[in-house]
């Protein structure tokens, strides 16, 4: 067995974890990362698995998406030794991974990316959606029972968009519904910044603790994505 990390682990941005309640992520809690496209939002998941690996825990790494490269791993300094990756991309599978990894003791944060992946499976008609739904509400609630017991933190990746409405409006929402809204203990939103035009080194990024956050009214941040450092911390 390996040694036990502390209770508090790192998202990978010093900023961010000031804004939480915790001041970062706590072990036995869920958090969800959700972002725009090309936000960090996989940069986060591995740092808060480094984080682990720095106070002796290890990580395993769901690549729902199947989209991880060996270039993003190289970059996140990440211990392999202490490492799991696994490209599992069946909802219920998934959950029933978790609950074994969690159960067993032998890893200290579990990430998911991503969410949508999870949802994907047989989704032709609206009530295969909401039958995915009701799985992913009760996977979900189990999960977060037997992590709640537990000294592991799960972090699961979505994504944001905006829905364009008839009227011309729009509205910011993410796959999965209220469950994914109700069960984390944790939400961060990441979204691009205006600064990015004519930024060719790598993306600005904001930060926003929705729930789990310290203080109304101090809720957001900025950090930078190298291309070729990585993670740079706010």
């Amino acid at each position: 067995m390996h040694e036990a990390p502390e209770e508090i682990l790192s998202c990978g941005v010093a900023a961010i974890d000031r804004l939480t309640e915790a001041g970062g992520i706590s072990c036995g809690t869920f958090t969800e990362i959700a972002g725009m496209p090309v936000t960090g939002k996989t940069a986060l998941g591995l740092a808060a698995i480094k984080s682990a690996q720095r106070a002796g825990g290890a990580g395993a790494f769901i690549d729902a998406n199947q989209s991880l490269s060996q270039q993003q791993l190289d970059k996140s300094g990440i211990d392999k030794k202490r490492f799991l990756l696994s490209s599992m991309q069946n909802g219920r599978d998934i959950f029933s991974m978790c609950q074994m990894l969690v159960e067993s003791g032998n890893v200290e944060v579990i990430v998911i990316d991503a969410l949508p992946a999870l949802l994907a499976e047989d989704d032709t008609s609206e009530v295969e959606g909401l039958k995915l739904t009701s799985i992913l509400a009760s996977g979900l609630r189990k999960l977060k029972r037997v992590i709640a017991q537990s000294n592991c933190s799960l972090i699961m990746i979505n994504q944001l968009q905006y829905r364009q409405y008839s009227d011309g409006s729009s509205q910011l929402v993410s796959p999965g519904g209220n469950p994914v809204k109700l069960y984390p203990d944790l939400r961060i939103q990441l979204f691009t910044t205006e600064e990015n035009d004519g930024y060719e080194e790598g993306i600005k990024v904001r930060a926003e603790v929705v729930k789990g956050f310290a203080d109304w009214h101090e809720k957001e941040c900025f950090f930078e994505i190298n291309f070729n450092k990585g993670l740079i911390s706010g």
